[in-house]
Protein backbone atom coordinates (compact mmCIF):
# COMPACT_ATOMS: atom_id res chain seq x y z
CA UNK A 1 0.00 0.00 0.00
CA UNK A 2 1.07 2.90 -1.03
CA UNK A 3 1.55 5.61 1.50
CA UNK A 4 3.13 9.42 0.94
CA UNK A 5 2.20 12.95 2.37
CA UNK A 6 -1.11 14.00 1.80
CA UNK A 7 -1.98 17.04 2.43
CA UNK A 8 -5.53 16.51 4.25
CA UNK A 9 -6.58 20.58 4.05
CA UNK A 10 -6.57 20.32 0.45
CA UNK A 11 -8.41 16.90 0.19
CA UNK A 12 -11.17 17.85 2.81
CA UNK A 13 -11.98 20.85 0.78
CA UNK A 14 -12.42 19.22 -2.10
CA UNK A 15 -14.78 16.99 -0.49
CA UNK A 16 -16.72 19.59 0.61
CA UNK A 17 -16.89 21.42 -2.43
CA UNK A 18 -17.92 17.78 -3.90
CA UNK A 19 -20.83 16.97 -1.55
CA UNK A 20 -22.02 21.05 -1.33
CA UNK A 21 -24.68 20.76 -4.29
CA UNK A 22 -26.28 18.08 -2.58
CA UNK A 23 -25.89 19.92 0.93
CA UNK A 24 -27.47 23.11 -1.04
CA UNK A 25 -30.26 21.28 -2.33
CA UNK A 26 -30.88 19.64 0.73
CA UNK A 27 -31.24 22.99 2.38
CA UNK A 28 -28.18 21.94 4.64
CA UNK A 29 -25.38 24.31 5.61
CA UNK A 30 -22.11 22.00 5.03
CA UNK A 31 -18.86 24.37 6.24
CA UNK A 32 -14.95 23.05 7.09
CA UNK A 33 -12.64 24.04 9.58
CA UNK A 34 -9.15 24.15 9.50
CA UNK A 35 -8.79 23.95 6.04
CA UNK A 36 -7.19 27.69 5.39
CA UNK A 37 -3.60 26.59 6.11
CA UNK A 38 -1.69 23.27 4.75
CA UNK A 39 -2.52 20.43 7.14
CA UNK A 40 -0.22 16.36 5.98
CA UNK A 41 -1.00 13.48 6.69
CA UNK A 42 1.24 10.24 5.63
CA UNK A 43 -1.30 8.33 3.99
CA UNK A 44 -2.86 7.48 0.41
CA UNK A 45 -5.35 10.17 -0.89
CA UNK A 46 -7.59 7.91 -2.39
CA UNK A 47 -8.28 6.09 0.41
CA UNK A 48 -8.64 9.10 2.53
CA UNK A 49 -11.08 10.33 -0.58
CA UNK A 50 -13.24 7.50 0.21
CA UNK A 51 -13.35 7.96 3.74
CA UNK A 52 -14.15 11.47 3.70
CA UNK A 53 -17.06 10.43 0.80
CA UNK A 54 -18.34 7.94 3.60
CA UNK A 55 -18.53 10.12 6.20
CA UNK A 56 -20.18 13.15 4.98
CA UNK A 57 -22.66 10.84 2.75
CA UNK A 58 -23.59 9.41 5.75
CA UNK A 59 -23.95 12.63 7.68
CA UNK A 60 -26.23 14.13 4.58
CA UNK A 61 -28.19 10.76 4.37
CA UNK A 62 -28.92 9.89 8.54
CA UNK A 63 -28.27 13.21 10.06
CA UNK A 64 -31.01 15.73 10.52
CA UNK A 65 -32.07 17.87 7.50
CA UNK A 66 -32.75 21.17 8.42
CA UNK A 67 -28.78 21.56 10.79
CA UNK A 68 -25.83 21.72 9.84
CA UNK A 69 -22.86 19.32 9.19
CA UNK A 70 -19.52 19.90 10.18
CA UNK A 71 -15.83 18.94 8.88
CA UNK A 72 -13.44 20.16 10.61
CA UNK A 73 -9.19 19.54 10.42
CA UNK A 74 -7.18 19.89 13.33
CA UNK A 75 -3.28 19.13 13.23
CA UNK A 76 -1.19 17.89 15.95
CA UNK A 77 -3.11 15.86 17.82
CA UNK A 78 -2.46 12.37 19.68
CA UNK A 79 -3.72 8.74 19.30
CA UNK A 80 -2.05 6.58 21.64
CA UNK A 81 1.52 8.78 21.90
CA UNK A 82 1.54 9.04 18.59
CA UNK A 83 1.50 12.36 16.88
CA UNK A 84 -1.29 13.17 13.92
CA UNK A 85 -4.04 14.63 12.62
CA UNK A 86 -7.80 14.64 13.19
CA UNK A 87 -10.70 15.07 10.84
CA UNK A 88 -13.65 14.74 12.61
CA UNK A 89 -17.66 15.29 11.08
CA UNK A 90 -20.22 16.23 12.81
CA UNK A 91 -24.13 16.69 12.82
CA UNK A 92 -27.16 16.09 14.42
CA UNK A 93 -29.18 13.15 14.80
CA UNK A 94 -31.60 12.78 11.93
CA UNK A 95 -34.09 9.61 11.29
CA UNK A 96 -31.50 7.55 12.18
CA UNK A 97 -31.52 8.44 15.57
CA UNK A 98 -28.25 8.10 17.58
CA UNK A 99 -26.08 4.75 16.51
CA UNK A 100 -25.22 2.16 18.72
CA UNK A 101 -21.66 2.57 20.07
CA UNK A 102 -20.95 -1.24 20.67
CA UNK A 103 -21.98 -1.89 17.26
CA UNK A 104 -21.59 1.24 14.77
CA UNK A 105 -18.68 -0.36 13.11
CA UNK A 106 -19.57 -3.90 13.02
CA UNK A 107 -20.22 -5.35 9.52
CA UNK A 108 -24.07 -4.81 7.71
CA UNK A 109 -25.13 -3.01 11.05
CA UNK A 110 -27.30 -0.47 10.92
CA UNK A 111 -29.45 1.46 13.14
CA UNK A 112 -33.70 1.09 13.34
CA UNK A 113 -33.98 4.44 12.25
CA UNK A 114 -31.60 4.02 9.36
CA UNK A 115 -33.27 0.77 8.04
CA UNK A 116 -36.12 3.25 6.51
CA UNK A 117 -33.30 4.41 4.14
CA UNK A 118 -31.56 2.29 1.41
CA UNK A 119 -27.71 1.75 2.72
CA UNK A 120 -26.09 -1.69 3.19
CA UNK A 121 -24.83 -0.95 6.82
CA UNK A 122 -20.93 -1.33 5.41
CA UNK A 123 -19.42 1.83 4.97
CA UNK A 124 -18.47 2.81 8.71
CA UNK A 125 -16.73 -1.35 8.39
CA UNK A 126 -15.12 0.12 5.38
CA UNK A 127 -14.13 3.45 7.05
CA UNK A 128 -12.72 1.76 10.07
CA UNK A 129 -10.87 -1.18 8.26
CA UNK A 130 -9.29 1.78 5.73
CA UNK A 131 -7.96 4.04 8.50
CA UNK A 132 -6.58 0.91 10.63
CA UNK A 133 -4.80 0.08 7.06
CA UNK A 134 -3.48 3.24 7.05
CA UNK A 135 -2.20 3.51 10.46
CA UNK A 136 -4.55 5.29 12.12
CA UNK A 137 -7.97 5.12 13.83
CA UNK A 138 -11.67 5.58 13.13
CA UNK A 139 -13.63 6.57 16.43
CA UNK A 140 -17.27 7.44 17.32
CA UNK A 141 -17.46 10.09 20.07
CA UNK A 142 -20.80 11.87 20.16
CA UNK A 143 -21.35 14.62 22.38
CA UNK A 144 -24.49 16.25 24.24
CA UNK A 145 -26.16 17.31 20.91
CA UNK A 146 -24.10 15.31 17.89
CA UNK A 147 -22.96 11.90 16.12
CA UNK A 148 -19.44 12.69 15.42
CA UNK A 149 -16.97 10.49 13.97
CA UNK A 150 -13.10 11.44 13.95
CA UNK A 151 -10.52 9.70 11.58
CA UNK A 152 -7.04 9.88 12.99
CA UNK A 153 -3.69 9.60 10.84
CA UNK A 154 -0.58 9.80 11.33
CA UNK A 155 1.82 12.39 9.77
CA UNK A 156 5.06 10.87 9.68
Amino acid sequence: LEQVPVALDVLVREAVLRFLPRADAAGVDLGARGVDQPVWAFANGALVEGVLNNLLDNALRYGDAQQPIEISVAAHTHHEDQLGVAITVSNKPGIAAWPDAGKVFQKYYRSTGAKSISGTGLGLFLVKSICSLLGGACTYAPDDTNVRFTVWLPNN
